[in-house]
């Protein structure tokens, strides 16, 4: 085994691995913003269109003025919502997951990834790993869209193997789409 990490699986683990799956998506971590913005603008338009309002009082300030206006709200709201969602809720869906608090064992080598706590185990080969997101904290293995394997950097004796492990494991993927 090319490195064996151990560490116990909490909820900063649990909650990055949120904020690196929604890093992977289109618009990475503005996509809740920038979805909500739209549908709203969407909506506006559907309610202007459905008013009459034809595209030259579009132009007006007092026609779009407040549906951009209402931008800034939206977003604030987003915000809020966001911040409810990691603070309070994924705490409470974490309580209930399956890994929540428990010790992990996570191995890497030039096959792939192995992992196992006291009730799950599993591997899955190079090949079959869908991407990789580094952050200042972790390193998320993505298996999936949704599934990743968190090694911590708090898991590691050093900054230096931390970094030494990213590089083995973005080798390994790099070598494993060739």
């Amino acid at each position: 085994m090319a490195y064996t990490i151990h560490y116990t699986y909490g909820y900063d683990d649990f909650a990055g691995q949120i904020a690196a799956k929604r890093s992977r998506s289109l618009f990475g971590q503005a996509t809740p913003y920038i979805v909500v913005t739209g549908l709203y603008l969407l909506l506006m338009a559907l309610q202007l269109w459905q008013s009459g309002i034809g595209a030259a009082e579009l132009t007006t300030l007092e026609v779009i003025g407040p549906v951009l206006g209402g931008i800034p709200i939206i977003v604030m709201i987003v915000a809020v919502i966001d911040f409810m969602f990691f603070r309070l809720i994924y705490r409470l869906v974490f309580r209930r997951y399956a890994l929540a608090d428990t010790p992990m064992t996570v191995g890497l080598d030039d096959e792939g990834i192995t992992w196992r706590s006291a009730e799950f185990s599993g591997q899955c080969i190079w090949a079959k790993v869908t991407g990789l997101v580094q952050t200042k904290q972790s390193l998320f293995v993505f298996l999936n869209r949704a599934e990743a394997i968190a090694l911590p950097r708090r898991a590691m004796a050093s900054d230096q193997e931390f970094d030494a492990i990213a590089a083995f494991a973005k080798k390994r993927i790099q070598g494993a789409d060739q």
